[in-house]
């Protein structure tokens, strides 16, 4: 993706490689060495547009048989998504960890449908958590 400063009008070509930013008001976070090339590293934020430069992959469709949950973490320290488990479960949420590639997963559900996980992910968003709504993985 090129990331262009509408400002500055300096433009650096970015790989995009998480799914954030969770600041409201934001389309993208950018690393401190891509926002020094554009100009933009002493006020913070700017203003930029986006240039699509190469597709990605086409997703497969997911059919609406399968269940749905909310992830709302995924942790390096097992001791981490633990505490973080906790704080939904006080909130009367069903939660379970899976790991994954050396990293726990924080989740949600399972929830019928993608409809009823988004409106979780919503409840908890209001709650103050953040959070992704995935298909859940067969056989769990």
């Amino acid at each position: 993706m090129d990331v262009t400063s509408v400002d500055t009008g300096r433009t650096v070509r970015v790989r995009i490689n998480d799914r954030g930013p969770f600041a409201k008001g934001r389309i993208i976070d950018l690393s401190h060495e891509a926002a020094r090339l554009i100009g933009i590293v002493g006020a913070g934020t700017g203003r930029v547009h986006l240039t699509l430069v190469k597709p990605g992959v086409e997703p497969t469709p997911v059919p609406d048989t399968v269940p749905w949950v909310v992830q709302i973490g995924s942790f390096a320290d097992r001791v981490r998504a633990e505490r973080q488990a906790d704080r939904v479960r006080a909130t009367g949420r069903t939660v379970f960890l899976e790991p994954f590639d050396g990293l726990t997963r924080v989740k949600i559900g399972p929830y019928p449908s993608r409809a009823d996980a988004q409106a979780a992910l919503s409840a908890l968003e209001a709650a103050g958590f953040e959070g992704i709504v995935v298909p859940q993985p067969a056989g769990q």
